[in-house]
């Protein structure tokens, strides 16, 4: 047996005393908070993006059913438009860049939108440039025949 063969008579005191060479000492514990402040970042940088998404397509809404409550077709089939609702899932699944969906409540009765609407002017308002409106039986009417 060579001296280096030999086991080191000091090599169990150095591992007792300063533990495991493989990890730091609490370093599993820095690692998860760190991931955790990563997480909750990027979810509060998502929850402010999805309001300001949200605030910004209420707008558009109010803006579509003022236009909406102004188109005499409108006006023939349910009266003065009382509020209306973006369909987001419609609105995603259709093919055509630039066309929402809405569900309106006029005075008269309900009616189901396909808006193409551009923001146009000065204070760059939605205007409505093509639009169809379906009638609960399925009848429909084009929003541009005046």
């Amino acid at each position: 047996m060579t001296e280096f063969d030999a086991p080191d008579p000091g090599a169990s005191a150095n591992k007792a005393a300063y533990g495991p060479t493989t990890t730091r000492p609490g370093s599993n514990k820095s690692n998860r908070l760190l991931i955790g402040c990563l997480f909750g970042f990027a979810a509060a940088l998502f929850l402010a993006f999805l309001g300001i998404a949200i605030i910004g397509m209420n707008m558009v809404t109010e803006e579509v059913q003022a236009a909406l409550s102004e188109n005499p077709v409108v006006s023939r089939h349910i009266g003065t438009v009382q509020s209306c609702e973006h369909s987001e899932l419609r609105s995603m699944m259709d093919q055509r860049m630039s066309w929402f969906h809405y569900e309106c409540v006029g005075e008269t009765g309900t009616a189901k939108f396909e808006i193409h609407s551009e923001a146009t002017g000065e204070d760059d308002a939605e205007e409505i440039v093509e639009g169809v409106l379906i009638l609960p039986s399925g009848e429909r009417h084009d929003l541009m025949a005046r």
